[in-house]
């Protein structure tokens, strides 16, 4: 109806009795489709009612979703716009309404939380007066420095190198503890003064951004250690012409180089044409296709089909399958292959890190030569309670590095990626679980994988940043497997 109007010359400048133009209606209302087509059309993001208010503070007031608000926030609505009375900004509007989704919104977008409104309350003071269930959640996302002594003010660079070095200090210390040739209550006193020091560390320099970094780093210390351990403990009784150490270096050549290109490969961003939003976000309401499955209000961009927006990485990616912490980076179309040859790959120097342990305590620590399982289980924690430390640490990782490696695996041979296989019942295009529309067989599926002949399969290329639609991936599929494809669709 709003489309009929406008087409036959509707005024989107006229006010009605509350002092409310359209823009404001569809605002306050949720109506993310309409307020697009009417900013895609020329209206003002900023334009206040008669009150004062604009559609970003009634987004923040009255939605209790990200849209519309990330939308007007993407179209360069004003965060620190400030009301002529109350001197309320929209994130002041945000907290009175305990909406935590435009509050982060606002805060991404570099809303200040250091403005004062009338009543001389900046973001803090404001919610720790009308809802403290937001104060935590700002402070997290927002902290105040002003809090902090000077001297402890740090800039976020100087944070996220502060939380990346904190797992290399924490494993080598337990390790060295468990080394140390303190008795147990000696050596419950030093991860008592860990516990302490880690606990204030991550007060002085842990915040959500920051924090971001914990798994990429914890991957990384793991990394380090697992390598020195074997490297300083575990040689001299594997030899290093050894079958197992010359396959330890080859496994770990294809695990280090496949997890290097995982973290920085580009996973398949969609380049962001903000030229041509306008005119994709008029013929997308006009098709009655404007929703999150076909269009990004973050981006300000169609989305191909199978792609999605991560929030981590703050882009679309296409072929999205998952954003992993462990590489900081999202696994996506172009860097799936290298993902899963990291997960296959590293299993295997995982085992071949046990093998190492057990040629260690077989010969340094005599462990097997024990009476039973108990008493040689003491022996070699008396003998090597670092290397049990840092084996442990080893099957920690391996059994969640393995489990994963299986999913991945399987879900490829059926073309699932794991955003599909969770949220299938999201995108209208998948009738099971079970079953893909986009599979060509386990064989192809795989070939397509690795992206390199094999026998008589070659692989498809498929530019994913062009699909929208099934009926296009049907177009661009090789005739053989069409009648394959056409009745699962």
């Amino acid at each position: 109806m709003v489309l009929l109007l406008l087409s036959f010359g509707a005024e989107t400048s006229l006010i009605d009795a509350d002092g409310f133009s359209p823009i404001h209606l569809a605002t306050i209302f949720g109506h993310t489709s309409i307020v697009a087509y009417l900013v895609a059309r020329g209206e003002n993001v900023n334009q206040p009612d008669q009150s004062g208010v604009t559609p970003l503070m009634h987004a923040a007031f009255h939605v209790r979703e990200r849209d519309p608000a990330q939308l007007l926030v993407r179209f360069g609505a004003s965060v620190n716009y400030q009301h002529p009375i109350t001197k309320n900004t929209a994130l002041h509007s945000a907290i009175s309404a305990n909406n935590s989704h435009a509050l982060q919104v606002l805060i991404d977008a570099g809303a200040n939380t250091n403005i004062r409104n009338a009543e001389n309350d900046d973001a803090f003071h404001h919610a720790a007066k009308h809802q403290r269930s937001l104060l935590l959640l700002l402070i997290q996302i927002a902290p105040n420095l002003d809090d902090f002594p000077r001297f402890l003010r740090f800039n976020p660079s100087i944070r996220r190198f502060a939380m990346k070095i904190l797992p290399y200090f924490i494993l080598i210390t337990i390790g060295l503890i468990f080394g140390s040739t303190f008795g147990w209550i000696g050596k419950s006193v030093l991860f008592f003064i860990l516990f302490s020091f880690v606990y204030a560390y991550s007060m002085i320099f842990a915040d959500i951004k920051s924090q971001e970094f914990l798994p990429i780093a914890i991957a990384q210390a793991s990394i380090f250690c697992l390598y020195s351990c074997y490297f300083y403990y575990f040689l001299p009784y594997v030899h290093v012409f050894s079958f197992s150490f010359i396959v330890l270096l080859i496994t770990t050549y294809f695990s280090w180089t496949n997890y290097y290109r995982a973290i920085r490969t580009d996973p398949g961003f969609l380049p962001s044409n903000f030229e041509q939003k306008n005119r994709v976000i008029c013929q997308l309401v006009e098709q009655n296709l404007f929703n999150d499955e076909h269009f990004c209000t973050y981006c300000l961009i169609r989305r191909p089909i199978r792609s999605k927006h991560c929030r981590m990485c703050r882009r679309c990616v296409s072929k999205f399958d998952h954003h992993c912490p462990w590489i900081d980076n999202c696994v996506g179309e172009k860097n799936l292959r290298s993902f899963t040859g990291f997960v296959c790959f590293t299993p295997i120097c995982l085992c071949l890190f046990f093998h190492g342990s057990y040629l260690y305590l077989r010969d340094h620590c005599h462990v097997f030569d024990a009476e039973n399982v108990l008493l040689g289980f003491q022996q070699s924690f008396n003998c090597a309670p670092t290397v049990l430390w840092f084996s442990s640490l080893a099957f920690l990782h391996l059994l969640w590095i393995w489990c994963l490696a299986v999913t991945i695996f399987f879900q490829i041979a059926a073309a699932f990626t794991t955003n599909e296989r969770i949220n299938y019942f999201r995108y209208k295009y998948f009738k099971s679980p079970h079953r893909s529309p986009f599979s060509l067989g386990w064989t192809q599926n795989l070939v397509d994988l690795i992206n390199r002949p094999i026998l008589c399969l070659s692989p498809i290329q498929i530019d994913w940043t062009r699909i929208y639609s099934i009926e296009q991936f049907y177009e661009e599929i090789p005739h053989r497997f069409k009648r394959s494809i056409e009745l699962t669709v």
